[in-house]
């Protein structure tokens, strides 16, 4: 995403690329010649963000540079999301952290029927408001009303469509069931409770309905 074939970070209006170089040769004078950069620029003002990676030697990076319809870049070295930094400079390099990636509680919390998708949407929404730019309160109501209609829409369409099908067809439960045996789940081991109450219902209707197969065959023949 840079428009002239050189490497120098103050040559184009507008440009997006990831950079690493050992030395200020070209005038590139960087704090931390260790570190991949990240330089954007936008209508000839240059920024320069300073990744927390140390480029090692034989190592693959995987860099990717995604950029929405507002014109706003995300960054990712693989897989992982970095900010970007605000500060104008062609020079030295703003240090930046690791920014929006999913977590490994989200990750385990989506796997709660019900409330992982809650917590799901609720951090979008912190997301949101701690990583764009506002200029009234209206912004906030805007952004918190888009979330909440995509929240609301796959709400939908998961229990509408998903969940029937698939409790229907695996698990062979009623949704109001489900919620019955989360709800116990929750109250005898938490949050662990609310993970294995589910497979742990499925486990126990099994092993009953085929205890139950066993007796009835069993008194057939002792008759």
């Amino acid at each position: 995403l840079k428009l002239t074939n050189d490497q120098l970070v103050a040559t184009d209006a507008s440009q997006a690329f990831f950079k690493f170089q050992t030395d200020a040769d070209n005038s590139e004078a960087f704090t931390d010649f260790t570190l991949l950069h990240f330089v954007h620029s936008i209508a000839d003002t240059d920024y320069i963000s300073a990744l927390p990676i140390t480029v090692a030697a034989q190592t693959t990076y995987h860099l990717k540079i995604t950029i929405n319809s507002d014109r706003e870049a995300s960054i990712f070295v693989n897989g992982i999301q970095y900010n970007v930094t605000t500060t104008a400079g062609s020079t030295g390099g703003t240090a930046v952290t690791a920014g929006t990636t999913p977590t490994a509680e989200l990750t385990v919390a989506n796997l709660i029927p019900y409330v992982g998708p809650i917590l799901g949407a609720s951090f979008g929404i912190l997301v949101g408001i701690t990583t764009s730019k506002f200029t009234g309160s209206t912004d906030y109501i805007w952004l918190i009303s888009k979330v909440a209609i995509s929240f609301g829409v796959v709400q939908l369409l998961d229990n509408i469509l998903l969940q029937p099908v698939i409790f229907s067809k695996s698990v062979k439960a009623h949704p109001l069931e489900i919620f019955v045996i989360i709800f116990v789940g929750a109250t005898i081991a938490g949050p662990l409770g609310m993970i294995v109450a589910i497979p742990a219902y499925t486990a126990v209707r099994v092993f009953v309905r085929e205890l139950y197969k066993g007796l009835k065959m069993y008194r057939v023949f002792s008759k």
